[in-house]
This record gives structure tokens, sequence and C-alpha cells, in this order.
């Protein structure tokens, strides 16, 4: 659920969405006690012509990975 009895923004084609910490696999929350890698993370900037970029600011975790840090 995201909101109740609130306005919330029309959202058209194009637009991206962001729910910030939800449910229990999020990145703040550990993903090893079920063996799921560590999701990626992204942000967007906007330019001075007003265009969006997207960046990577975590990567997908990959197996290999999470099991280097579980063991």
């Amino acid at each position: 659920m995201l909101a109740i009895n609130r306005p919330l923004p029309r959202i058209e084609p194009g637009d991206y969405v962001m729910l910030h910490d939800t449910g229990a696999y999020y990145f703040s929350n550990p993903f090893f006690y079920i063996n799921l890698p560590a999701v990626g993370e992204f942000g967007a900037t906007i330019n001075d012509t007003g265009g969006t970029a997207l960046e990577v600011w975590r990567k997908q975790q990959s197996v290999e990975d999470m099991l280097a840090v579980i063991g």
C-alpha cells in the first residue's frame, strides 16, 4: 500500500516512480538470511535543459558477490 486518503500526482507514460524503503526487501534490511542478492540502486539527475539521466549508484549484487559476503 502506498498511501491512504492522500492525493498523489498523476502518473504519465514515461514517468518513473520510486517507492522508498517499502516492504521487507529494501536496501537497509539484510538480504542474506533468505539468500537474496542486494538489488541495484539508481538515481536521477536533471540537467540544465530539463533532461534527465539515470545513474547507477549501486549495481545489482551477483550471486558470487553475495556468497563472498555470507560464506
